[in-house]
């Protein structure tokens, strides 16, 4: 299973604990549409929405994720599917995806990166890999 995640050493500042705090309320609401039915480009559109409203649209990328699967070296990921704007691949019970809420600022040179696995099933999504809830620092 694959995950992503930043860990701070030493002070948070009010910039980077906002990033995390955009970063994982943007990848809660991608989780949540992981649903039969639900195209890779309308979660695509869920985690740009997440960005642009929380200040960072320059700062995001033109993929949030891919299905995971059981490829080999040099790659885990079966792709396509990719999680990219417009994708019209259809979410089914059974598929794996990565999810990454990947954030880098240019204008302060701070970055920041969420990430889980997920199972689509037939209802609510399965979350493979098991994540604090809170901001990981290192003092």
């Amino acid at each position: 299973m694959k995950t992503e995640w930043t860990i701070l050493f030493g002070e948070v500042s009010d910039a980077h604990r906002k990033m995390y705090d955009v970063g994982m309320e943007t990848l809660r609401r991608m989780t949540e549409i992981a649903r039969p039915g639900t195209t890779l480009g309308e979660i695509f559109d869920v985690y740009a929405d997440g960005l642009d409203k929380g200040g960072y649209k320059r700062a995001r990328y033109g993929a949030t994720g891919y299905s995971v699967g059981c490829t080999f070296a040099p790659t885990s990921m079966d792709v396509p599917p990719m999680i990219y704007s417009g994708n019209p691949t259809v979410c089914q019970p059974g598929m794996t995806l990565f999810y990454h809420v990947m954030n880098g600022d240019a204008d302060t040179g701070l970055a920041m990166g969420v990430g889980h696995t997920l199972l689509v099933t037939d209802g609510a999504p399965e979350v493979l890999t098991g994540l604090p809830d809170e901001l990981t620092v290192i003092r």
